[in-house]
């Protein structure tokens, strides 16, 4: 397992995964990590300050959609959400012929999104399980 900490959250990955937000530009306050063996990127944002954090997963879902998934991407193909261990929401969506994964994530006083994207004929459905993975485990720092 590797630790990654900043944006106030600390992710944890299976071994193998590596920081690579000088490589992608990711500038602050972006932090990208892809497998070494991998074939997609998952970036991770703070959500905004000024958020007045939604009080259910399903307003957490219906703020990520009206703030992060522009309506060229088209419908999402699978959404879901979830109250504990913490609010939870996330979309698939398949845009230009690339899948996505978008994640919103809330402690009730702190938020992050997460965003998995991978070229369409490099889809790997075990990678976008350990994503999964290491999104449930994020953990917000004190603010």
């Amino acid at each position: 397992m590797v630790a990654f900490n900043g944006l106030g959250i600390v992710v944890t990955t299976p071994d193998g995964w590596e920081d690579i937000s000088d490589l992608e530009g990711g500038l602050p306050p972006f932090l990208t990590l892809c497998k070494a063996d991998g074939y997609g990127a998952l970036q991770f944002s703070e959500g905004p300050a000024d958020l007045n954090i939604p009080s259910t997963s399903q307003s957490l879902a219906d703020w990520l959609c009206a703030n992060h998934c522009p309506e060229r991407w088209g419908p999402a193909l699978e959404s879901m959400t979830e109250d504990t261990p913490m609010m939870l929401a996330a979309a698939t969506f398949k845009y230009d012929g690339e899948p996505m994964r978008i994640w919103a994530l809330s402690n009730g006083s702190r938020s992050a999104i997460v965003h998995y994207t991978v070229e369409e004929n490099s889809f790997n459905p075990a990678e976008l399980a350990e994503c999964e993975q290491i999104v449930r485990g994020i953990r917000f720092l004190p603010a």
